[in-house]
């Protein structure tokens, strides 16, 4: 038995993904999203994805601009939702950021307890923005 808990928009996935591959699968949602919509600012001309949780809350207008995602998941999400993917990073968002040039404003819409010092730290021009939040849950299921 494997015991997956993640937050609900992700975890039907990932028991689906198990259960194909003959795992018997629990799963355990830990959290539940709340989109918050958005709307592009004006001035951005690319946008960081940190995660696939902000992709309900973007506007169609979003998907003109290229998208910088942080891992193959978000990258593959934003690509068949219509997104123009540019970039697909291999573990997070400071080791996304080395790789992005300086010379263009970005939109990174996040979660609402998402860290955003990393902007500042590699000399990045970002309007950032929260796009969801997250309600984790309190108590465990009894069964």
């Amino acid at each position: 038995m494997l015991l997956i808990a993640r937050s609900t928009p992700l975890l039907a996935a990932s028991v689906q993904h198990f259960s194909d591959e003959g795992v018997d699968v629990f799963g355990l949602a830990i959290a539940n999203v709340e989109p918050i919509a958005q709307k592009v600012p004006a001035h951005v001309r690319a946008l960081i994805l940190t995660s696939s949780n902000a992709l309900p809350s973007l506007p169609k207008s979003a998907f003109k601009l290229p998208v910088y995602a942080v891992g193959k998941h978000t990258a593959r999400l934003a690509d068949q939702l219509g997104f123009n993917v540019v970039y697909t990073g291999k573990s997070n968002a400071a080791a996304m950021a080395k790789d992005l040039p300086k010379d263009i404003h970005y939109w990174h819409p996040h979660a609402s307890n998402a860290s955003t010092k990393w902007h500042a730290e590699f000399d990045l021009t970002v309007t950032s923005s929260i796009a969801y939040n997250t309600h984790y849950i309190n108590d465990l299921p009894s069964d």
